[in-house]
C-alpha cells in the first residue's frame, strides 16, 4: 500500500467498502431467507400434521386407528397435492400406512436410525423435527415425528417429510446473484472511486503545482486561499503560506547577514593587502619579504573565498541577460590572468576552441570557466597538459576542459558538487565553494555539467547545452 498514490489508496478504499457492504448484505439476505424459509416450512410441517391427527385417526380402545375408505383416499390426495410424504406408527412402531417416499426406503440402516428417532419421541411425548439430505436418495428433507396421545399416554406416531430442495436452490441461486452483484458493484464502485478520488483530490493538485511554482527566488509568492475557512486544504493552504513566510524571513536575515559580514571583512582585507604592498616596497631583508608576500597571498586567498561565498549566497537574484560571448577570446583572456600559475608549473595548454559565439550572460560564463580552468592549473601535476576544446551539434555546443592532475576518487565524483565538500585529493587553499558555485550556475541556465575522472587519471569536466549564435 505505501507504494500506491493517494488517489489509488482511496480507489481501492472506496471499492472495498462497497464490496464488504454488498457481500454483507447478500450474506444476511441469504441467512435470512434461509433461516425464515426452514421457519415456514417446519410451521407448514405441525400444521399438516395437525390436520392428518384430527381428520383422519381415531383411538378406539388405546389403540391408533387410521379411517379407511375414502378418508383414507383423501388423505393420499392431501398429502400428494401438498407434496408431502407420511408414514403411520401405531405404539409397536408398525407402519399402520405409507405415503409418498417413505414407500421407496426400507433398509436396514434407514430403519435402525429412524426407529431410535421414534422411540425417543414415545419415550419423552414431546415432538422431533430435524433435517435429513442423505437418508433419502440425498435429497434434503424437512421431517417431524408427531407423538399422537391419549389418556396421558402416546398410542401412536405420526412422521412426516417434505422436500426442501426448492428452498436450497434458491439460497444457491442467491449466492450466485451475489456473486454477480459483487462483480458487478465492484466494477462500478471502481470506476466511480476512480472519478470521485480525482474530483476530491483535484483542490489538492492546484495546491501542488502552485508550491511547486514557489522556489527560494521567489518566496514572497503566496497559494491562493479562497474559500470556506472551514476547508481542510484552505486551511492547509493558510498554513503554507505562513510557513513561507517564516522562511523568508530568515533567507532575508542570511541574506543581510551575508552582505553585512562580506562588507565589513572586505574593507579590512584590501587595507591589510594594500599596507602589505607599501611594506614590500620598503622592505630589503628577504626572509620578512617572503613571508610577507605570504600573508599577502593568503589575505587575497581569503578574500576569493568571500567573494565565491557572497557570489553563491546571491546566485538566485542574479539576472540572466544573454549576450554573445566569444569563447576562444574570453577564455584566453583567462589564461592570460592564470599567467603566471601556468609559468611556473610549465603547464602546456592545449586550447583547441575555435571561433564559436554563444548567447549567455557574460558574467555567469565567467563563473563558470575561471573555476574549471583555475582547478584544471590547480590541480596539474608540473609539465601538464590541459586541453580545452568545443563541439558544436545544431544550435548547440559543449566546452570541455582536461587536466592531467590527481583526479577524483570514484567515491568523491558525487559529492563534488555540493557546497563545501573536498575530496581527498584536494589540495591547496580552498572551501568547496567553487565547483558547487559552478554546479548552482549551470542549474539557473539549464545546462548540464557532467566530469569523468579517475584517481591518477585527471579530469575532464563538460559544459554542454550552451546556445550557439
Amino acid at each position: 500500500m505505501q507504494r500506491l498514490t493517494t488517489r489509488a489508496k482511496m480507489t481501492f478504499q472506496f471499492s472495498l467498502v462497497t464490496i464488504l457492504t454488498l457481500l454483507i448484505t447478500g450474506v444476511i439476505f441469504s441467512i435470512g431467507y434461509y433461516i425464515s424459509s426452514r421457519i415456514e416450512i417446519r410451521k407448514n410441517l405441525l400444521h399438516e400434521i395437525n390436520e392428518v391427527i384430527s381428520q383422519h385417526l381415531y383411538v378406539e380402545k388405546g389403540r391408533l386407528i387410521l379411517k379407511r375408505g375414502e378418508e383414507n383416499e383423501l388423505l393420499s390426495e392431501h398429502l400428494r397435492n401438498d407434496g408431502t410424504s407420511a408414514v403411520i406408527y401405531n405404539s409397536e412402531f408398525e407402519p399402520l400406512a405409507t405415503y409418498g417416499m417413505f414407500k421407496k426406503y426400507d433398509s436396514e440402516d434407514y430403519n435402525k436410525k429412524n426407529k431410535i428417532a421414534l422411540e425417543n419421541v414415545f419415550k419423552t411425548g414431546e415432538y422431533f423435527i430435524y433435517t435429513d439430505g442423505k437418508s433419502y436418495g440425498n435429497r434434503p428433507y424437512e421431517l417431524v415425528i408427531y407423538p399422537v396421545s391419549s389418556n396421558g399416554g402416546v398410542v401412536g406416531l405420526v412422521q412426516l417429510a417434505i422436500e426442501v430442495q426448492l428452498a436450497n436452490d434458491i439460497v444457491k441461486l442467491s449466492v450466485m446473484i451475489l456473486l454477480g452483484a459483487l462483480l458487478i458493484g465492484a466494477t462500478i464502485s471502481f470506476i466511480a472511486s476512480y472519478f470521485i478520488s480525482k474530483q476530491a483530490l483535484s483542490p489538492l493538485t492546484v495546491l501542488s503545482q502552485q508550491m511547486n511554482d514557489i522556489s527560494t527566488s521567489n518566496l514572497d509568492l503566496k497559494i491562493d486561499t479562497s474559500g470556506n475557512e472551514k476547508d481542510e486544504m484552505v486551511v492547509l493552504s493558510r498554513t503554507f503560506n505562513r510557513m513561507l513566510e517564516r522562511i523568508n524571513e530568515g533567507v532575508l536575515k542570511q541574506k543581510e547577514f551575508i552582505s553585512t559580514a562580506s562588507h565589513e571583512l572586505r574593507t579590512p582585507l584590501t587595507r591589510a593587502v594594500s599596507n602589505l604592498e607599501v611594506i614590500l616596497l620598503d622592505l630589503k631583508e628577504q626572509s620578512a619579504r617572503k613571508s610577507i608576500r605570504r600573508t599577502k597571498e593568503e589575505l587575497l586567498n581569503l578574500n576569493s573565498i568571500l567573494e565565491s561565498l557572497l557570489a553563491l549566497s546571491n546566485i538566485k537574484e542574479l539576472k540572466k541577460v544573454s549576450e554573445e560571448v566569444q569563447v576562444r577570446e574570453e577564455i584566453d583572456i583567462m589564461l592570460k590572468n592564470f599567467a603566471l600559475d601556468i609559468k611556473r608549473k610549465r603547464l602546456r595548454i592545449e586550447n583547441k576552441v575555435k571561433d564559436t559565439t554563444i548567447n549567455i550572460p557574460k558574467n555567469y560564463f565567467y563563473v563558470i570557466f575561471n573555476n574549471l580552468l583555475s582547478n584544471a592549473i590547480k590541480y596539474s601535476r608540473k609539465e601538464g597538459i590541459i586541453n580545452i576544446s568545443c563541439e558544436v551539434k545544431k544550435d548547440r555546443c559543449g566546452i570541455k576542459i582536461s587536466d592531467s592532475g590527481v583526479g577524483i576518487r570514484s567515491r568523491d565524483l558525487g559529492q563534488i558538487f555540493e557546497r563545501f565538500y573536498r575530496g581527498r585529493n584536494a589540495k591547496g587553499n580552498g572551501y568547496g565553494v567553487g565547483l558547487a558555485l559552478v554546479k548552482e550556475v549551470c542549474n539557473k541556465l539549464g545546462l548540464d555539467i557532467s566530469v569523468i575522472s579517475g584517481e591518477g587519471k585527471g579530469s575532464e569536466f563538460i559544459v554542454s547545452g550552451l546556445e550557439t549564435v
